[in-house]
């Protein structure tokens, strides 16, 4: 999909399974973007999910969105998503969506979870990665930040 709108500066982006497709969450300049196949309307959907870190720091290279990953709890197909904010940032945050057992019509809260210190001169701090997982097989997805 050639796209001229969206997509630029992508800094990660992460597969998942709504239960039929595999689809894609994308963290770049644009903010948090869904990426999907349609199999109704046979054509590929953009869904805007949130906007990302829109302050730049002057002397920072990077903003927006950095690291982004899918999170489960139970069988929800998309319960809920945690991003880094901006690209190398301090900000973890937790997009949950507002329907159970539903990937239509979805309406995304987004809550800040913690601020990790400060960025340096660059603008850059000390978030890199984040990973969902069932660390402790309880059935639900934990997640861990790599500083």
């Amino acid at each position: 999909m050639i796209n001229q709108e969206f997509f630029h500066a992508i800094h990660d982006a992460t597969i998942f399974n709504d239960g039929q497709l595999d689809n894609l969450l994308i963290a770049s300049y644009e903010g948090i973007n869904w990426l999907y196949f349609n199999p109704e309307s046979e054509q590929w959907k953009i869904e805007h999910v949130g906007d990302g870190e829109q302050e730049k720091i002057p002397q920072a290279i990077y903003w927006c969105n950095g690291d982004i990953d899918v999170g489960r709890i139970e069988n929800e197909p998309l319960p809920y998503m945690v991003a880094i904010k901006p690209f190398h940032g301090n900000v973890i945050s937790a997009y949950v969506k507002n329907t159970k057992n539903s990937l239509k019509n979805i309406q995304w809260k987004r809550y800040t979870l913690d601020v990790y210190g400060y960025p340096n001169d660059n603008g850059e701090s000390s978030a890199h990665y984040i990973a969902c997982g069932d660390f402790d097989k309880d059935g639900d997805d934990e997640f861990l930040v790599a500083l």
